[in-house]
Order: structure tokens, then C-alpha cells, then sequence
């Protein structure tokens, strides 16, 4: 649809009405003082060539730029590189970003549309369409309906995507070749080519025609705007907005005519280089021209400039190409140079001065309440006036020679006041005649000392309507007014008790008493009936000033703190650094109307002392015109509105305003270092408020901020990790905690408030899960308990085993032993008792012979005898040795055998006797066995001895775990044939019947003229 020649006559008549009904730039607009952050490449910005910027859900800020994405988490920028699948994609060109209602992202780029979740920290890569090499991107995402996300795709026109990436509708007249002229024509990157509401979209490629695409109907048309040259768009519910280099003009959506027009004369009186728009919910606009940046309402009155706190434009060089704002009602401006994050509120502090004046070192206030004026005295700058919207009211202070140093100011009659200055004397100031005259005196008054001789902290206070107290060099004084006349004084201190030059400031408190401060500490309170009371402050620090709150409570600001007093003068607290102030200089309080709360000046900003004790900080960087104040000067007004002066205006703030601003951040990690490592945060380890980490990555070093409205550090902030720590740990700064956490889960807690509305705390629980090592893993130590358990069960049945096995071996060797002991009774009673007869009837034969012998036959007779007595008696030893024990070890058995050994080698002087023993495991054996491998061995040595005619005979006894013992009997005597029998010798018999009854292996080996080897070997099963 076209314009007609009523719209054009309309449009005329609105660009004329502009121009007469706004202000010329010379007239100077209302200010809008807001804090602005300027964030550039000292923030690690890539470049400056920015063209697309969203806040996501989290309060982390992206930043498309011509090199590549970043995002802002409230310290600087972190370059952005998505991972998918363990592959990085690279981002080196500018992006589109969309925000979906789920509180994800849409990113545009070269190889089509990647998705971001803030939840999970996860990027997907949804729609796969390459761009052309000369483009950065071949599809715009414009707005999202309960249809999809409509969009616009190079080569497809209008279409309508799912949130999984699948086109769900196409339109026959999409208008492919317009959306491909937008794609060429740079609009994207220029300026925002595109704006919508609920019911309408808006395209533009630069030239008069749009294209309008109606979200309910699907109605696509084409509309010529009366714009010319390079033009952008924004749109509320009810007009679409069009700005170009000349004008700015409103239009009905509906009807498509042109409602209101302004030239940019009106605003602006110089040519326009850089332009952007923004429709700011309902009734709101904000216009970017070159450096300025302004807001008006949507029929374009109400036009005030956004300024930084010191009153300087938004932007220094250059100008704005792009203006976003966020649902912390932040306003994000792209320049040319940087990118401007302005907080779209004024800041509640109020900031008063002359700023054609050098100089607005407020000394001194007073506001008539009569009037509403508000009236300043400087130092070195004379008297100010002011309206109560901070308005100057003259072009000038009005200053004199003589007064230009004013230390106090207070109304005297209708239109006269009092200046008192320093060292110059008392003024009046007739303020509609804006003249300053000599204060009149009565007689004799004119030389009073006072008057001129005062000092730079001395104060005054009005105590009735024709009465003011004075504090002075060298007194107090109580002044006496007729109207503006000086008519009497009377001096309250006693002078012997003052020395000169000492007096600062003074107080008439609610129960008539007098508070006198001095600068060497001490506190004068002199009561109703003039009795005097002198105290000092903690270190005897300069006064510099005192008031009273609505508790009847005194307040006195040091140079060492502020200190609380009861009325009558006893002590109740003590405020300092220590307790949470700026500063220790205190120069100035003023209550609230109700309970113990105050606000106090220092050297260092303001500060609020609630009922509690709880301390606010405020300071330069939240809208104070400097962070260092004047004694004694501020002024409260009957509505509530406060007033301290400083050495560079006046701040003026409700108090009740202070924690009006309404912020609701989110509280994010920034910034995560893992053991000196800087922790990306699309990787897997990090899935959004969770942090999953390995054992041996458990050094942290955290940054976490409160990202909204504010600034970082314009929270307090306290936090704790469960489960290692249980206090609250407090800080402004909160960069840089370290935390050392072994294995295990913990949850990092974090709560903020705002400085100006500490009531408001938001809170936030961050998950962080160090996995143990995989020996204290579950897994692990369930194994470990079932080999643990199966050897212990194991280890357990082989005990028994063992025990039932040496239990039945016990059984055994008493079974042996019995047998034994029956066996050794046959033999005693066959072997000895056969000995014994045959002995018996060698001595009978000899006694009782029927015939004479030969003397050889007796000595033969008696020879056997002897022989046979004295086997018997070895054997019956023997015998006795094996009866008297259970069991016999190892050990002895070998030293019986070696003793045997070596009473038998003493038979052959010449016989080389060896012997050699290795007993490494000591067995037990039964008596029997014992008695048999001693017979054995026996029966062996007296063979070798008696019949080898050796030269060597080695005895070798052995014991380890492969054999449990085995013993060696060897000689290198003659030898004999192995085949041989020896009729009548039954030695070797009774060797090898022994063994088999031992179960023991016995081998005999011998060569005749090599010698003879015996060995006896004995494999125990235990």
C-alpha cells in the first residue's frame, strides 16, 4: 500500500509541528544521569566491529562480532567456541542471535543454526544450511509464536522452524527475492533490518519499501515508507517507528498512514552521521543520533538526553548503531568504537551545581521550607540557590570580596538571611534583590570578637524563632534576633575551662541541654540549669559534628568514627572502618524521622547505620557528586528529602528511593579455574549450575557474580561450601576464591543483596561433585569386599582345614604313641628280655658247668656276655629316650643321631668323620618314627664303620619345605655288590622293613671300591 496525498500533507504538517513545539539544542534538554559501563578492549572485546547483542536468561550478555561470538559475564568477555559431540566449531565471522521462550539460544552462523541451553551448558547443531562465502549466515530468526520460530532463509523467503530444526511451514509468496535483497544489501550488519510485536513483523533492505507479514492471518504485503537514505525500525503494539538521518516517524499499524513526524533538527542541530531506534515496551522510545542518545515517549515528548553521572554524553567518539535492552532494563549500545551498558534508571541520588562553575565546594546549606529553595554556601564561591529539583536559579553565585568563604546560612525574615563567612564577618543576603549587605547590629555589638573571629568547622543552630546558637573560636554563644537586627549575646562556656582556638561545633538537644565539641576530643555539655559536664572521645580525635535522632539518641561525628550517646551523656556504641564505614572522617549526620537509623558523610562517601548496626555504603560510582564531603553541612527537608554538600555539589536523595530500584539478578560462576587451568564452560564437565570434576582436579579458584541491574560490586554477597565449611564467608569482590575439596559432593551456596536495598537477598546453589579415584569408588570397594570377603572365607576354611588336620595328626601320634608303647613292651619284653636270658644262661652255664673249661672258653663265654650287656644297655637307653616323649622334633632327633655318630668314630682314630646339618623347618615327629629313622641311621653308621674300611664317612641331615627332612649316610670304603645276600646278617632287612613301616623311602647304593651311599628320605603331608 502507498502513501496518498493526505498522508504526505499530514506528514508535512506533523514535521512542522516538530519543529516549533521541541526546544533547540542551545535552550539544553533535561538530564537523565545514569551509570554507564564502557566496555571495550580492555574488557577483552575482539573488536569494535559488534552488530548483534542478547542477554540470555542467565544475565550472561553475547556479543556477535566481525571475528568471532563472545559472551559478557559482568568482568569481561570470554570468546565462545562450541563444542558438539567433542567437536569445536570455529566462529570467526559475525553471528544472528534470537532468544527462544525455553531460555535458549538460537546462533546463527556460517554452517547454519547451532542452539545453545543455558541449563545444561550444551550447544546442538539444529539446522545444517552452509552460507555462501561472501555471507555469514543464510538464515535470520525473527520471532517466535505457538506456531514455531518464524524466520527469514536466503533463498526460501519467509519460513517457519520447530524448536528441533524442521520446517514446519512454507509460504507460496514468501517474498524470496526480498528477503535475498536483504541478505545482499549488508541491512543485517548496517542496522536492525527487521522489528516485531505480537501481531506484526517488519522487513527492510534499505530502500522505501518494507515488507509487513501479519503473524495471524499470514498475510504478506509490501509498503513504500515516505523515508529516504539509510533508515532503521522499531515497533510497540500500536506504531511502527522509523528513523532516519532527518526525521523520526511514527505510523499505524493497521492503516499503514504516517500519525506523528519530527525532524532530528529539533533534537539535534548537526548533521547525522550514526542513527538506531528502540521501542521500549508501550510508551518509551530511545534515539541514538551521533554521540547522543535520548529518550521521549511514543508521541515524541518528554525528550530528555541520557548523560553519565558528571553530565558528559554517552558516547565520547564516534556514535551508536544499535540499541538493545534487556529484562534487567539495561540499555546496550553498539558504537562504532565500543559497546555502552547503560542502566536505564536514574540513579536516586540527585547531583546540584553550577556547571558553568569552577568551583562548587558546598561548605554549608539551608533549605527554606517556606519557599522551596534550597540555598549553598561555598567556599572560595559564595552563595547558590537552588530549586528543589536541583534547578540553578541564578546564572551565577552571587559572591562578593568579602563573602565567597561561607561557613553557615540561616533566614532571618521573609526575604533576608544570614551569611556568616570565615573571618570576614556577618552578611545579609535580601535574596529577591540578590544583594549582600552588613548584617545590623545593635550597639555595641559591632565589635564584638566573634563575628569575625570563627573557624572553617564552626556551625550554627536555630533554637527558637529569634534565637541561633553559634560555635566560635573561642566560645559558644546564644544570639539574640529582632527580625534581622543582632540585638544581644550571651556566652555559654565558661572560659577558664576552654583554651582558645579549641571550639568546633555545637548542639541544643530535645531536653535543653547544650553539646559544645572540641578538636581535642572533649565533649561540653552544659545542662538546663548551666551545670557543665566534660567528656572525651576514644583517642581524643577532632570533633566535627553532632545531632540528634528520633530516639533522643547524640551522634557524634569524629575523625575517628561516629559515637553514640544517651541524652545524659553515657556511652552506648562506637562506628568505624573496623564496623563497616568508607572512612573514619565523619563530617556530617542527618536521622531519619523515625527510630535510630542515620546517614552520615565521610571523607569517602555516604554511609547509612540502620537501627541495628547494619552499614550501607554508598560512593561516587552510584551517583554522589564526589565521595568526599564538608563538616556539618547537610539539610533535611519536612517532606524527607536529604541533602549533603561536598567539594563538588550537592547529593540530594529520598531515602525511602534508596532501595526502590527494583533488580531481581541472577547469580552466575563467571569463571571457573581448575588446578591453574581456566575451566571452559561448554565443556562436559560443567552442565549448568553442576560441576562434575576428577579427584586429582580438586584445586578451585572461583569467580562468581549477581548479574542484573547493578553493577557486580554494588552487591554485599556472602557464601559457604557444605560440607566443608559452616559459616558464611562476606565479600564485595567475588573474585578469585580458592577452595582445596577432597572427594565428594558439596553444594557452593551464594547469596546477595543489592547495597541500596539490602531486604531484597537472592539466593543460589551451585552443585560440585569431585569423583573419588577408582580405588574409593563403590564399585571398587564392593570388589574389594568380595575378594576380601572370599580370601578371609577362604583363608578361614584352610584354618580349619589345617586345625582339623593337625587335630587328626594328634590323634595319630597317640595312636602311634600307643602303638609304640605296645610295641616297646614287646620289644623290652622279646628283644631285652631275650638279651636278659641269653645272658642269664651264659652265667649259669659258667656256675654251673658239668665239666671243667679251658681258661679261653670262659673268657670267650665272658667276652659274649659283656658284648650282649652292653647292646642291651645302648638299646634299653634308646628305648627309654623314645618311651619317655609324645613327640620328638626334628632337631633333637639329628643332635641324638650326631652324638651316636661321633661315639662310634671314636672306634677308627684314622676315619675322617663329616657332618652336616640344614634343618629349615623343624618337624614333629611320633616316638616310633623317631626310634626307627634313629635305627635306621644306627644301623648304617656301624655298617660303614665296622665293614667299609673307609678312609671318609659324611653324615648329612636336610629339612625344607620340598622335602621335610632327609638324611645321608656315606663313606668311600670298599662297597659291596647290591645283588649280594649276606647269609646270617639281617641288618639291611631290618633297614628297609623299618622304613616301609615309616613310609619312608630308603635307597641304598654302593659300588665295590667306590664306597656306599644311604639315604633315608620322608615326605610328611603336613
Amino acid at each position: 500500500m502507498f502513501l496518498g496525498k493526505g498522508s504526505i500533507c499530514l506528514l508535512y504538517v506533523c514535521l512542522c509541528w516538530g519543529l516549533t513545539c521541541h526546544a533547540q539544542p542551545g535552550d539544553g534538554l533535561p538530564y537523565k544521569r545514569c551509570l554507564v559501563k564502557t566496555l571495550n578492549f580492555e574488557q577483552g572485546l575482539l573488536n569494535n566491529g559488534t552488530n548483534c547483542i542478547l542477554t540470555d536468561i542467565k544475565g550472561f550478555t553475547w556479543v556477535s562480532t566481525e571475528t568471532g561470538l563472545q559472551r559478557y559475564n559482568g568482568y569481561g568477555f570470554e570468546n565462545i567456541h562450541p563444542v558438539i559431540q567433542r567437536d569445536t566449531i570455529a566462529i570467526s565471522s559475525s553471528v544472528l542471535l534470537f532468544s527462544l521462550s525455553n531460555g535458549c539460544l538460537w546462533i546463527s552462523c556460517r554452517q547454519g543454526i547451532l542452539a545453545y541451553s543455558p541449563f545444561t551448558n550444551s550447544f546442538r547443531h539444529i539446522v545444517t544450511v552452509k552460507a555462501p562465502e561472501e555471507q555469514n549466515y543464510t538464515i535470520n530468526p525473527l520471532k517466535e509464536t505457538h506456531e514455531g520460530i518464524w524466520c527469514m532463509q536466503q533463498g526460501k523467503g519467509i519460513v517457519v522452524y520447530d524448536t528441533s530444526g524442521k520446517i514446519v511451514r512454507e509460504f507460496p509468496d514468501g517474498h524470496p527475492s526480498f528477503i535475498d535483497s536483504v541478505f545482499r544489501s549488508g541491512t543485517l550488519l548496517a542496522s536492525r533490518a527487521y522489528t516485531c510485536n505480537s501481531q506484526f513483523i517488519f522487513v527492510h533492505n534499505n530502500s522505501s519499501r518494507i515488507l509487513k507479514i501479519d503473524l495471524h492471518s499470514h498475510q504478506i504485503l509490501a509498503i513504500d515508507l515516505p523515508v529516504a537514505g539509510p533508515f532503521t525500525l522499531s515497533c510497540n503494539q500500536h506504531l511502527l517507528y522509523a528513523l532516519s538521518a532527518h526525521g523520526l516517524y511514527g505510523m499505524d499499524l493497521n492503516t499503514e498512514h504516517v500519525q506523528r513526524a519530527i525532524s532530528l533538527k529539533t533534537i539535534l542541530s548537526e548533521q547525522i552521521y550514526y542513527h538506531a531506534i528502540a521501542a521500549i515496551g508501550q510508551n518509551e522510545l530511545v534515539v541514538s543520533l551521533n554521540n547522543h542518545l535520548f529518550e521521549l515517549d511514543s508521541a515524541f515528548r518528554g525528550l530528555k538526553e541520557f548523560t553519565s553521572l558528571d553530565r558528559k554524553s554517552i558516547v565520547t567518539t564516534g556514535g551508536g548503531k544499535f540499541i538493545y535492552q534487556d529484562r534487567y532494563k539495561r540499555l546496550w549500545l553498539l558504537t562504532n568504537d565500543d559497546i555502552k551498558e547503560i542502566r536505564n534508571v536514574e540513579v536516586p541520588f540527585q547531583h546540584f551545581l553550577y556547571p558553568n562553575e569552577r568551583n562548587n565546594f558546598v561548605r554549608c546549606l539551608y533549605y527554606d521550607e517556606k519557599e522551596h529553595l534550597l540555598l549553598a554556601g561555598c567556599y572560595n564561591g559564595g552563595v547558590q540557590l537552588y530549586d528543589t529539583l536541583g534547578n540553578p536559579l541564578w546564572q551565577k553565585p552571587i559572591t562578593t570580596e568579602a563573602v565567597k568563604d561561607v561557613t553557615g546560612i540561616e533566614k532571618l525574615a521573609d526575604d533576608d538571611y544570614l551569611i556568616i563567612t570565615l573571618g570576614k564577618g556577618w552578611w545579609r543576603l535580601r535574596l529577591k534583590e540578590r544583594t549582600i549587605d552588613t548584617l545590623p547590629l545593635a550597639p555595641g555589638l559591632s565589635t564584638h570578637p566573634p563575628i569575625l573571629d570563627n573557624q572553617y568547622a564552626n556551625n550554627l543552630q536555630r533554637t527558637s524563632d529569634s534565637t541561633l546558637l553559634v560555635a566560635s573560636y573561642e566560645n559558644v554563644y546564644r544570639y539574640l534576633f529582632n527580625k534581622s537586627k543582632l540585638v544581644a549575646f550571651q556566652a555559654l562556656l565558661p572560659t577558664s575551662t576552654l583554651p582558645p582556638g579549641h571550639i568546633v561545633c555545637v548542639l541544643q538537644a530535645s531536653d535543653g541541654a547544650v553539646w559544645v565539641g572540641e578538636t581535642r576530643g572533649v565533649i561540653n555539655r552544659v545542662d538546663k540549669e548551666g551545670q557543665l559536664r566534660q567528656f572525651q572521645v576514644p583517642g581524643n580525635f577532632t570533633i566535627r559534628s553532632m545531632t540528634e535522632d528520633a530516639l533522643h539518641h547524640i551522634w557524634v561525628g569524629s575523625e575517628k568514627g561516629a559515637y553514640l550517646y544517651s541524652l545524659s551523656g553515657g556511652w552506648l556504641s562506637t562506628f568505624t572502618r573496623e564496623s563497616g564505614l568508607l572512612n573514619d572522617c565523619i563530617y556530617a549526620e542527618l536521622p531519619l524521622d523515625q527510630g535510630s537509623g542515620i546517614f552520615i558523610s565521610s571523607n569517602f562517601g555516604l554511609s547509612y547505620i540502620s537501627s541495628d548496626g547494619t552499614i550501607k555504603n554508598y560512593t561516587k560510582e552510584m551517583g554522589l557528586q564526589a565521595n568526599e564531603f564538608n563538616s556539618s553541612s547537610c539539610v533535611k527537608t519536612a517532606s524527607g528529602k536529604f541533602f549533603f554538600g561536598g567539594v563538588n555539589g550537592i547529593t540530594a536523595f529520598y531515602p525511602a528511593a534508596l532501595s526502590a530500584t527494583n533488580d531481581t539478578p541472577v547469580i552466575n560462576i563467571t569463571r571457573l579455574v581448575v588446578d591453574d587451568s581456566v575451566y571452559s564452560f561448554p565443556s562436559g564437565g560443567w552442565s549448568g549450575d553442576s560441576i562434575f570434576l576428577a579427584y586429582n582436579k580438586n584445586h578451585l579458584q572461583i569467580d562468581f557474580a549477581a548479574l542484573g541491574l547493578l553493577n557486580i560490586n554494588e552487591y554485599n554477597y556472602r557464601y559457604r561450601v557444605k560440607r566443608f565449611e559452616a559459616s558464611w564467608q562476606t565479600t564485595r569482590n567475588p573474585a578469585g576464591i580458592r577452595y582445596t575439596l577432597d572427594p565428594g559432593t558439596y553444594a557452593l551456596e551464594i547469596e546477595c543483596s543489592p547495597l541500596l536495598s539490602s531486604r531484597s537477598i537472592f539466593h543460589k546453589q551451585f552443585l560440585i561433585v569431585i569423583d573419588p579415584p577408582w580405588w574409593q569408588t563403590w564399585w571398587f570397594r564392593f570388589a574389594a569386599f568380595i575378594i576380601l570377603f572370599s580370601s578371609m572365607a577362604l583363608a578361614f576354611r584352610q584354618y580349619n582345614r589345617w586345625k582339623y588336620m593337625r587335630k587328626i595328626r594328634d590323634l595319630q601320634l597317640q595312636n602311634e604313641l600307643q602303638s609304640d608303647r605296645e610295641r616297646i613292651s614287646r620289644e623290652l619284653h622279646d628283644n631285652i628280655g631275650t638279651q636278659l636270658s641269653y645272658i642269664s644262661s651264659n652265667v649259669d652255664w659258667l656256675l654251673d658247668a658239668p665239666v671243667s673249661f679251658s681258661r679261653e672258653e670262659g673268657i670267650k663265654r665272658l667276652s659274649v656276655v659283656n658284648d650282649t650287656a652292653k647292646h642291651l644297655v645302648s638299646d634299653l637307653r634308646e628305648t627309654i629316650w623314645a618311651m619317655k616323649k609324645e613327640s620328638i622334633q626334628l632337631d633333637e632327633l639329628a643332635d641324638k643321631l650326631k652324638s651316636f655318630f661321633q661315639s662310634q668314630c671314636v672306634l677308627r682314630p684314622n676315619l675322617e668323620m663329616n657332618v652336616e646339618e640344614h634343618i629349615l623347618e623343624n618337624i614333629r615327629l611320633s616316638p616310633t618314627a623317631a626310634l626307627n629313622i634313629f635305627r635306621i641311621c644306627q644301623e648304617a653308621i656301624v655298617n660303614s664303620i665296622k665293614h667299609a674300611n673307609g678312609s671318609n664317612i659324611s653324615l648329612n641331615i636336610h629339612s625344607g619345605p620340598s622335602e621335610n627332612f632327609a638324611i645321608v649316610v656315606e663313606d668311600d670304603g670298599k662297597g659291596f655288590p647290591q645283588n649280594t645276600d649276606f647269609p646270617g646278617h639281617y641288618g639291611l632287612d631290618n633297614m628297609r622293613h623299618r622304613a616301609t613301616e615309616l613310609g619312608a623311602v630308603l635307597s641304598i647304593d654302593s659300588i665295590p671300591g667306590k664306597g656306599t651311599r644311604v639315604s633315608l628320605t620322608l615326605r610328611l603331608p603336613f
